[in-house]
Formats: C-alpha cells, structure tokens, sequence
C-alpha cells in the first residue's frame, strides 16, 4: 500500500517509464490503455514471462487490478464491488456481470477479450465484450465497437457486408487494381446471368469482370466438364443439378453484379490433357485477374455448400445501469465467444486461421495470387485485398480500416499478402520469401495427386520469375540455389514420401513438411560449378524430370549411418576424426541399402531413397520409417554445405552413392553438427579445415 492507502501498481504496470504521454493513443485500441496510461508492451513482456502464472492485464477501465498476484476470480467477485464503487469502473461492473452469466471465473482480462475458466472436459471460455457500432452515444468508453454477426452467411445482411467491402475496394484501393484496369476474360466461363448457367468460349465476349471459385473438391468428384457433356453445359445447367458449392458460389456472384465466374472443374475440360495444360499454365493470370475470389472455406467438399447457419455459440447483451450507481441510464454492452478479428494483429489471426481450404495444395496459390479474396468461413465473413482486411465482427465503420489501421497491425504480418511482400523487395529478400513464406507453408498441405507438388504452385513461381528475371529450376531459382539446397524435414519430426517430379536435391523430391534454415551470418563451403540451369518451364505441366544433376564443390566426409530402434532409429558417425558425432540428422524419405560403385571405382553399402512405385500409392509408404533393416551399418557421405562459426554450427546434405548414375550421389538427407564446448568446437574446426576439397554431382 502507498501513503495514501491505496495499492500499488505493479512494477509492469508502472507508468513512471512514459516519455511521451501527448503523443499516446487513449482509445480502447490503442498502445496505452486506461486513465493511468499503462505501458501494454511492457503488458506483454510480462505475459510471456508469466504465462504459467496465468496472471492478467490490468482492468481496462480504472487498470487498478490484479493487486500483486491476487488471482482474476477474486477482483471479479462481489467482494470487490465497493473498490469499483469507489473508482466508478463500469469495465471492472461489466466483467464480474459476465462471469455472472456464463457462471465461469475469470481467468484473464485481455483489452476487450475476457478468458474464462473450463468446465469438466472443455479447455475453457473467451469472450469478447463489445459496443456495437452505430450506437457511439450510449457506449461504454473502455470497451471497443464491433458489429453483431449474422446468424447466417446467406443473409441479405452478410451479403450486403461483402458487397460493401468489394465496393470500397474498387473505388479507393490503387494497389488493388490491374495495371490495365479488367482483365481478359479465362478461355471459358459461366455466364450466371442466365437462370441456368451457360458455359460460354471466350473469345466471343468483351472485356469483362469476373469472380473465380476456390474450393475444396472433396472425397466426391463434384460436377465437372468432359468431352462427352460440354455440349450440355453450353447450352445451359440447371442450378438444381449443379453442387451446393456451385449454386452458392452463383450466387455471391450474382450479388456482387458480376456476370461471368469461373470454376476450374467446369470451365477446364477435365479429360483434355492438353486443355488441362493449358489452362493450368493460366492459374496466376486467372486467379490474380479475378475482380473477387469467392473462397469455400467453411466447406469441405463440393456438396455441402458454405451459405449456411453458423455454428451456435454464446452470445447475449448485459444492461449496464444506474443501479450501480454510476450511471444515470442503462448502457447495452454485448457480449459473444472471441473470434478471429477480436484482438491483437487481424491481419496475423486471418492468415493463421483453420479452415477447410487452409490444409489443401492448390488453395494456397489461389489465396496468394488473389488481388481480392472473400472468404466464407465457418463462423463468419472474412475479406482480404492488397490494401486491407476485415471481418465481419470487427469494426469496419472506417471502409480503410485494415493494413494501415492502427488497430490490425502492420501488412508484414500478414504472410498472404504477396503484393505487399514484393513491392519493393529486392532479390535477395523476394529469395527468402519464396523459401520461409511460400515453401514452408505450401510443403505441408495435402495434394489429391501427391505428382502435382510441383504444378500446384507454379502460379506462384510465374509471378515471381517477372520480378526476379531469372530461371526457376524445380522449385529453386538460378540465383538462390545454395540457399535453397538448405531445406530439411526437421520441423516434420517424420520423413516424407519420395516423388519422381523433380531431383533428389530439391523439396519437391519428397511429399510432406520441410523446412529452411535461417541461421544469419553463415560461411559457405560450398561452391556451384559448371552448372547450366535449363528453366523447367516446358516440363512443369508434365512428369517428365531429366536427371538434372547439380555439380558443387566442397569438401566431402564419410560417415557411417546406423540403424538402431524405433526410439532412437539413425545415427551418423564420423568415419574420421575420432569419430565425432552427428548431433542432428535427418533422412528426407524412409531409406533402404542399395550396392553402388564408389569414388574409388570399388562396390560399397550404401543408402538410396526407397523406390517410387507407380503400382503402388505414394501415401501408403510408411513416413515413420526411416530406413529399411539393412543387416549392418551403411556408408554415407556428408557434404559440407556452410558453418556458423560464431554460433558453433555446421550443416551437411546427407548424401548416397546413386544406382542411378555411375558416379554420381543422391540426397537422401540433412545434417548438422553443433559441439557442445569451446574445446569440441575447435577440435572440429581444425579437423574439418584439413578436409581436401572435391566435386561432387548430385541428381
């Protein structure tokens, strides 16, 4: 207690830090929150370094709670209410009236989020508390303004909220527009303006806006078009026979006063290899032409629709009033379970969210390349653009809220904005947004045809072959190629599945996760040499993969991998220097012993990635398994790839003598050493520099 007989701030709380009080935000939503102008960084800092505390913000109103480390359940009680009384706090009224309805203690108050205990088997409650917007005048100042969500996504009112936003857009975002003003029209699309759609040839139309589809097909073909019903589809489909993904979509578009769409299993003839090619090289021109894409997110497949009845959930309205003698009429404050938008970065929370569409292959392109997507989730409208995003939930009462706003961070946060990355980026960073934005959120999404890991992001690829005007090779690009030798199943904690679309040296060699290495300030030991990259843009719609070898240079470690068990499956030994271990290996694909003619022309043991059967499902080769029982130990090889010398590390591509090509070494996986004391790392560094310098080629 002070002097005066009142509590003490917390140390983190304390406001004696402040620099510059004129200049600070004093709204709900900004960096300083309440009367006493409390530093919310400093909030953070020491949420993270209390997090199993469970200890919470101070009241967003009068800030005077927690005392200490009273717990939330005890300042939200009604043994506190002659404390509110004497601040006059309606925020610290409406919390405890909260927890009163939900019948839960307060866990933690964050800004207008408020947690709640669990009960029984549920991992516990957040709410949001919030004024709705349009009723500015009888509000509670301390809590922020959102809109109320429509009970269902076919509403006229959540409809009218997507047209608004689309609208908005096309009259005051510059950065979402085509440089050319519409884009040329797709080789074929649906003509809704007819009461049964008509699948309708280009090249007979004018310039005009359309909408594309992204979607989910589902575990059932949805309706598509083939050589034997085009006819049909031209002269017109009923809605009635068309999937309820399809009739939704028809009819966004139809609200949006957009006459044509465009949906790739309809508008590309499906049993057309050649018109398949075609038209799948057309996916970036398509996707980024698009005025709006119309994102399926809530569904599942092709038949289950996404204008449906959200999912129930609490909600209600708490009557705040002069019983409590703090005001002289009753304020309505809503309440309703937390949902994306209600705090922290919107931005951050859209592109991390779970939905139907975030788990498949082709989607991820579709969203990137999008100028505009308007997605149709589970519990709400979402829309993101080049400029903004929104939710249905938050306050969209400025039309610019979003990128820019103060209160939805700051566009880097949002990974799926591609126009924002690349304006200007320069090569170097373009690179490292290729590696950790787009590879290592696309290698973990499901394929249908695992063969298309390659083909289902070269939309992406086309994009930035403009900027970067240099030759992509198999999912790496000419000027990027030592960095993007460094990628790993690491972060997978499994193999992966081999795949024969592209050569072993690349991530599209296996199916399933992977991840780059970012360690800064590394020293490359190895080194291209004679390396002609051929642009695989001829092959990239095909399965057709010569055996583009890459030749480097560096020095070459033999090791020997042993198999041990399920709990601890692999270790690397250094053959030479007194057998120094491979702290952290790890196989790209389950591995199986395999006889190689060696450097010294002489048969050895080796290790080779398993063989793609064709006979036999890519998904059905067991990731947990690294390597078949081979009897004995196997000889490897360890390419030095580069060392941060300052952080005592080292990393290796893992490397087998190929069956494939005399000569020649396949990777089969990534290793690093990392010794453990000054005294190991040295004696490594002197071993390794003795190291003789050779040139390997791997396919």
């Amino acid at each position: 207690m002070d002097s005066d007989g009142e509590s003490e701030l917390p140390e983190w709380a304390d406001d004696s830090t402040i620099e510059d009080d004129a200049t600070a935000p004093t709204d709900a939503h900004g960096g300083w929150q309440g009367e006493f102008g409390f530093n919310t960084s400093r909030i953070d800092e020491f949420e993270l370094d209390h997090a199993e505390r469970r200890l919470h913000r101070p009241c967003p109103g009068c800030g005077r709670f927690p005392l200490g480390d009273q717990a939330p359940k005890e300042v939200y009680s009604s043994q506190q209410r002659e404390r509110w009384d004497q601040f006059r706090c309606l925020a610290c009224y409406a919390i405890w009236q909260c927890s009163l309805v939900v019948r839960r203690d307060v866990v933690r108050v964050s800004g207008d989020v408020i947690w709640f205990s669990g009960i029984e088997a549920d991992e516990g409650l957040k709410i949001r508390l919030y004024n709705e917007i349009g009723n500015e005048h009888d509000a509670i100042s301390q809590f922020g303004f959102a809109r109320h969500i429509a009970p269902r996504a076919d509403s006229d009112e959540c409809l009218e909220c997507a047209r608004d936003w689309l609208k908005s857009c096309m009259q005051t975002h510059s950065s979402c527009r085509l440089g050319k003003g519409t884009s040329d029209l797709p080789t074929r699309v649906l003509d809704v303006s007819f009461s049964n759609p008509r699948l309708v040839h280009s090249t007979s139309l004018p310039v005009a806006p359309y909408a594309a589809l992204s979607h989910c097909w589902g575990s059932i073909q949805p309706l598509r078009t083939l050589h034997c019903n085009i006819e049909s589809h031209v002269k017109g489909m009923s809605l009635a026979s068309v999937p309820k993904t399809f009739q939704d979509a028809i009819r966004v578009t139809r609200y949006l006063d957009i006459r044509y769409l465009w949906i790739d299993s309809l508008c590309i003839i499906q049993d057309d290899d050649e018109d398949w090619g075609r038209e799948a090289a057309e996916m970036a021109a398509y996707y980024t032409g698009a005025e709006v894409v119309i994102s399926a997110s809530s569904s599942q497949g092709s038949s289950e629709g996404f204008l449906c009845p959200r999912k129930e959930s609490i909600k209600g309205t708490l009557l705040i009033g002069d019983e409590h003698g703090m005001s002289s009429k009753v304020i309505p404050l809503h309440f309703r379970e937390s949902t994306v938008g209600d705090s922290g970065s919107i931005p951050r929370q859209i592109a991390y969210r779970d939905d139907a569409l975030s788990s498949r292959g082709w989607c991820f392109q579709e969203r990137l390349l999008a100028r505009r997507l308007l997605s149709f989730d589970s519990e709400q409208l979402i829309w993101e653009c080049n400029s903004a995003c929104h939710c249905e939930s938050s306050d969209i009462s400025n039309p610019d809220v979003g990128l820019s706003a103060d209160n939805s961070g700051d566009l880097y946060d949002h990974d799926y904005n591609m126009s924002a990355r690349l304006s200007g980026a320069s090569k170097a960073e373009i690179h490292e947004f290729w590696r950790i934005k787009v590879i290592q959120h696309y290698a973990s999404r499901n394929l249908t045809r695992e063969s298309d890991r390659l083909v289902a992001i070269q939309g992406i690829a086309d994009v930035l072959r403009e900027r970067l005007n240099e030759k992509y090779i198999y999912g790496l690009w000419e000027c990027d190629i030592l960095e993007g030798l460094t990628w790993s199943t690491q972060a997978s904690h499994s193999v992966g599945i081999p795949l024969n679309v592209a050569p072993t040296w690349s991530w599209a060699s296996i199916y399933g996760r992977v991840s780059y290495s970012t360690w800064p300030a590394r020293s490359w030991a190895a080194e291209i040499i004679g390396f002609t990259p051929v642009d695989d843009s001829q092959l990239r719609l095909h399965n057709n993969m010569p055996r583009l070898t890459i030749p480097l240079r560096s020095q070459l470690l033999v090791a020997r991998m042993d198999l041990l068990d399920s709990t601890n499956p692999m270790r690397l030994t250094l053959e030479q220097g007194n057998g120094f271990p491979i702290i952290d290996a790890y196989l790209d694909t389950a591995c199986e012993a395999v006889f190689a003619v060696g450097l010294s022309s002489r048969v050895v043991k080796t290790a080779n990635r398993v063989a793609v059967n064709p006979s036999r499902p890519a998904s059905q080769i067991a990731r947990s398994m690294p390597a078949l029982d081979s009897g004995g130990p196997l000889q490897v090889w360890l390419l030095h790839l580069f060392s941060n010398r300052q952080r005592n590390y080292t990393m290796f591509l893992v490397l087998g003598l190929s069956t494939r090509r005399n000569g020649c070494f396949e990777r089969i996986g990534a290793a690093s050493v990392t010794p453990k004391t000054a005294s190991e790392n040295a004696i490594f560094e002197k071993f390794l520099d003795k190291q003789p310098i050779v040139e390997v080629s791997i396919i």
